[in-house]
């Protein structure tokens, strides 16, 4: 057996047996040590050295079942000293004849347990110790005798006082006493021990945890497998507090642990049950630890397993009806066990094995109790609640303030489940015909937040008894005349203008300003009647308060977004209300960010600091864990202006944060929004596994109205990658007609019409289009990031032969007033550029793949270069055309499009091996050199100054010789980061500079030729 930590107390005893054998007379060693310190293991390392023909061994355990059992030690004592049966029975008889005549006077003794032998007369205390002795002394004759009992604190008292006798006399006699013993609350025994220690032939040693270095050590020499043992090692002195005990159950639960998770399990949803609800050797090892202590100290490590923070003392030793002195110390004996920290908090695990150990019955009183004590202590409230809800108990008086209030606070920090908890024992759901109250609301966000199915059964609330139900009214069911099939093929019109029927006084009076947080979940469900017609109401009560007021605008504003015919005159005063002043409120920041998806939304108001703007407000929005609520119009800002690859960054930073975790819906909007902006990077494999985890966190039921928008990314992405049959699978999934009111609906339209283009369905396509145009116009949201309608549909009529339409649709794409992106813009100058003369068509291309690249749409762009290519090989260019060819099938190989990845390669496959020799006739754009040569850029654009940079790599480095920031550059310019980055490197390289600092002096002598940065 391996001691760490215990070198110099195993020497110690060594010492001691030694001197017994020198004949220098007898010794007792007393080992004190808390539990699971290795007491034992330390007796027994000791026993194992002396006791192989060295010494004769007596031992004994004390026992925590057996200490009212008299004479239990001694007899163990007796058995295992290898006499024979008669010499055994006789110590025996020796041993109680002793223990009764040495008894202390008004000592209780059963003697009727234990009669004298029939006939004999009783022997006096001479006799028998001179007879214990006798027998002691023949076993101690040839060798050194040494007696063990391990965990003397529980031996019986019958047995401590033989011993105690004993003791007295081995002063000159080769016997040697170790006894073990661990700290209790109250001290066991108190005469034995005072006399026990006031014997002169009588040391101590104590066993102190195991430090930092010692856990490491015994790591390093325990057979763990090599990669758990980092872990083991990082975890332990947390984990066990240096307990012994502890460090080797965790080391062999080490060695048995299952291997790690592949890397296809490790980015999985789908974690793995943790080791503490294994019921492992570690967790075995604290109960050990537990039980092993008196029942006070092992209720309080279970108080404060229950509380589960850091508690003052007096509040736990009022939970515990313990006075301060005993609280103190149950808490130090249970820091020395290493089930407690130095905060009066456990490991995680250590607080799950004490709780997994509870039954039912104990937890819910120790709750009921803590939420008492908390409350009388006044307490945070969001404390009282959390164990008033593990309770289940809301029977006093002051428990409805503190659930109500942690209900709003917990929604606020991003806890939705925390606040359902809370406000369902609080108070039942709301019922139809009555009055819609604040936790009515509160309950309805946290109920969507985890399942959008459950918050819709407490939509009925808010419906008029009888209308909605059983006949015509004024919901958006009843209303609203767009109709839809089930296999997504919805044609509703949506003829709703947001003037809804009045359903009387009885009902207006029904809704106070607390009904207006039901807006967004009515309007994800389908019910934008609803929602207008509670903000009419609240709006007609007089004189409103400000918050009302903002609450309302709020509401109005968020209605015109998803539902754009409604309240259009929202969209233009949003600005003047958001800049009121309110962002310091929750209502306020959601104003601010609905107004700037508003504003990109709106082709005449769109800002040129849409994606700075959105990017402050993300950051401000997460600098504090909280609620993702907000989070999403700034998002949509950004993928609406162009930003598509800003969305993938900071949506990703968002799904790791932890409160992604406790709002499933939240999860899914996120994860669709990343698949949407894949999509626009021409990323098809990432977008379409992002788009159905978003229909596997929230099922499409639970979807609603918002099923279009994932449903829409995964058609598209499959038309793209040429599997039609599978987007005819995702078109087949239903979608309620009301989606096609709302710019999702558009979204699906418009994957829809590529899917019928591309499947030879023409006239449906342009059906689909022109009802995208048609939408967009009435709702005044014509611009090329919500919808490209015109560029799609200029496709079509090229396949219907009509290039006169074509070019005109093209034309009025580009339109600045159509507040194209430069992602549309440049798809939309390489379509145009196939449909006008070579000499006018070679510089549209060369934009386009300028543009596209920077924009960062891998399969557009290699559309693009494929496009460049081909009008190179058709001038007989064949070794410039080779390039493009090349770079455009590596990019379409890395985008999920298979289809586009071999038309490419056949493409660089049917040019001759020896190219032939360019013409003398100039192509403008389309005889620039190939990507890589030494004046042109990857995009083909020529140079036309001796610098050897192309136009954007002139563009970056003027930037930078002004001092701008790589961050900067990026956002005057539209591009990537790593886009600058790249071509910095190549500026550097073809410039022969080491430094930013050398960019200005090396570019003056070219000043004249630098290109304007707006051009």
């Amino acid at each position: 057996m391996v001691l760490i930590q215990r070198e110099a107390q195993l020497a110690q005893l060594r010492t001691a047996f030694d001197t017994c054998t020198e004949s220098q007379g007898g010794r007792v060693c007393l080992i004190s040590g808390a539990v699971g310190s290795g007491k034992t293991a330390l007796l027994e390392a000791f026993v194992a050295q002396v006791t192989g023909g060295r010494g004769h061994l007596m031992s004994a355990t004390g026992s925590q079942v057996e200490r009212h059992l008299p004479f239990g030690v001694m007899d163990q004592l007796i058995d295992s000293s290898g006499l024979e049966r008669a010499s055994a029975r006789k110590a025996a008889t020796v041993v109680r004849h002793l223990a009764l005549t040495t008894s202390p006077p008004g000592t209780p003794e059963d003697d009727a347990l234990h009669p004298p032998a029939p006939g004999s007369p009783p022997p006096t205390a001479t006799s028998a110790a001179y007879g214990l002795f006798t027998s002691l002394l023949d076993l101690a004759r040839p060798l050194p005798l040494v007696v063990t009992i391990d965990d003397v604190h529980h031996a019986d008292a019958a047995s401590l006082r033989c011993l105690l006798y004993a003791i007295r006399r081995l002063r000159h006699k080769h016997i040697m006493v170790l006894l073990t013993e661990s700290p209790m609350l109250r001290t066991q025994h108190p005469q034995f021990r005072a006399e026990l220690l006031s014997q002169p032939h009588v040391s101590r040693i104590s066993l102190e945890p195991l430090t930092d270095a010692a856990l490491s050590r015994l790591a390093r020499i325990h057979p763990v497998p090599s990669e758990a043992r980092d872990s083991v090692v990082r975890e332990a002195p947390t984990l066990t507090g240096g307990s012994p005990l502890l460090m080797r159950a965790l080391l062999d639960e080490s060695c048995t642990a299952p291997p790690p998770p592949s890397e296809a399990s490790a980015v999985s949803d789908v974690q793995p049950l943790p080791v503490s609800a294994l019921h492992g050797t570690f967790d075995q090892a604290v109960l050990r630890c537990l039980y092993r202590h008196e029942p006070e100290v092992r209720g309080a490590a279970q108080a404060l397993a229950v509380l589960g923070r850091p508690t003052p003392l007096p509040v736990l030793g009022r939970l515990l009806g313990l006075s301060p002195e005993f609280t103190t110390q149950s808490l130090r004996l249970l820091r020395r066990s290493g089930l407690v920290s130095s905060d009066g908090l456990g490991h995680p695990r250590i607080v799950d094995a004490v709780l997994a150990d509870l039954s039912t019955e104990e937890r819910l009183r120790l709750h009921r109790r803590a939420a008492e004590v908390l409350h009388e202590y006044g307490a945070e409230p969001g404390v009282v609640a959390a164990h008033l809800v593990s309770a289940d108990w809301a029977e006093p008086a002051w428990a409805d303030a503190a659930l109500h209030e942690t209900a709003a606070q917990a929604l606020d920090a991003g806890r939705p489940d925390v606040t359902g908890a809370c406000l369902r024992l609080a108070r039942g759901a709301a019922r139809p015909g009555s009055r819609w109250t604040e936790a009515d609301t509160l309950l309805l966000r946290s109920r969507w937040q985890i399942n959008p199915l459950a918050a819709a059964t407490d939509l009925g609330a808010l419906t008029a008894p009888g209308r909605d139900a059983d006949g015509p009214g004024d919901d958006a069911e009843a209303t609203d005349t767009g109709t839809g099939t089930g296999t997504g093929t919805g044609t509703g019109t949506g003829t709703g203008t947001g003037a809804d029927t009045d359903t009387g006084t009885m009902a207006d009076q029904r809704y106070g300003p607390e009904a207006v947080g039901a807006v967004p979940t009515l309007l994800w469900h389908g019910r934008p009647d609803t929602a207008c017609r509670i903000v009419r109401a609240v709006a007609a009560r007089a004189h409103p308060a400000p918050d009302v007021r903002a609450r309302l605008d709020a509401a109005r504003l968020l209605i015109s977004l998803v539902h754009p015919d409604r309240y259009p005159q929202a969209r233009a005063d949003a600005r003047h209300v958001a800049d009121a002043g309110t962002a310091t409120s929750t209502t306020g920041r959601h104003l601010d960010a609905m107004t700037l998806l508003a504003d990109t939304l709106t082709p005449d108001r769109a800002r040129h600091d849409t994606v700075g703007n959105a990017e402050v407000m993300i950051q401000r929005y997460t600098a504090d864990e909280g609620a993702l609520g907000p989070l999403a119009a700034p998002l949509l800002a950004m993928l609406y202006a162009g930003r598509p690859d800003l969305v993938v960054t900071w949506t990703r930073v968002l799904l790791g944060r932890p409160s992604v975790g406790y709002a499933p819906s939240w999860k899914a909007v996120l994860h669709a929004i990343h698949a949407e902006a894949e999509l626009r990077l021409g990323a098809l494999g990432d977008a379409e596994e992002h788009a159905r985890t978003a229909l596997t966190v929230l099922t499409p039921q639970a979807w609603a109205v918002a099923v279009a928008g994932p449903l829409s990314t995964l058609i598209g992405a499959a038309t793209e990658a040429g599997r039609h049959g599978e987007a005819e699978r995702w078109l087949a999934k239903p979608v309620p007609a009301e989606s096609f009111r709302t710019p999702l609906g558009l979204h699906y339209l418009l994957a829809r019409a590529r899917y019928h283009l591309a499947t030879g369905r023409r006239r449906a396509a342009a059906d689909d289009l022109h009802r995208c145009g048609k939408e967009v116009t009435t709702w005044r949201m014509d611009t090329a990031t919500l919808v490209p309608w015109r560029l799609e549909l200029a496709r079509v009529h090229l396949a219907f032969g009509d290039h006169c339409a074509a070019v005109r649709l093209l034309e009025e794409q580009l339109d600045v007033r159509q507040s194209v992106d430069d992602r549309t813009r440049g798809m939309a100058l390489r379509v145009l550029a196939g449909l006008v003369p070579p000499e006018r068509g070679g510089g549209l291309r060369a934009q386009a793949v300028q543009l596209l690249e920077a924009c960062g749409d891998r399969i557009e762009l290699a559309r693009a270069l494929a496009d460049t290519g081909q009008a190179l090989r058709v001038a007989g260019d064949d070794a410039g055309a080779r390039p493009y060819f090349q770079r455009a099938g590596q990019l379409a190989q890395g985008t999920g499009s298979p289809a586009l990845a071999q038309r490419t390669a056949r493409a660089a496959a049917d040019l001759p091996l020896c190219p032939r020799p360019r013409g003398g006739r100039q192509h403008s754009g389309d005889d620039a050199k190939s990507p890589g040569a030494g004046n042109t850029n990857s995009s083909g654009n020529a140079n036309s100054t001796g610098t050897g940079l192309s136009r954007a790599e002139r563009r970056v480095a003027a930037l930078a010789a002004q001092g701008h920031t790589n961050r900067q550059i990026s956002s005057k310019l539209f591009i990537t980061v790593s886009t600058v980055e790249q071509h910095l490197t190549r500026v550097y390289r073809k410039l022969d500079v080491k430094q930013r600092t050398e960019l200005a002096t090396r570019l003056s002598s070219v000043r004249s030729g630098v290109p304007r940065l707006d051009g």
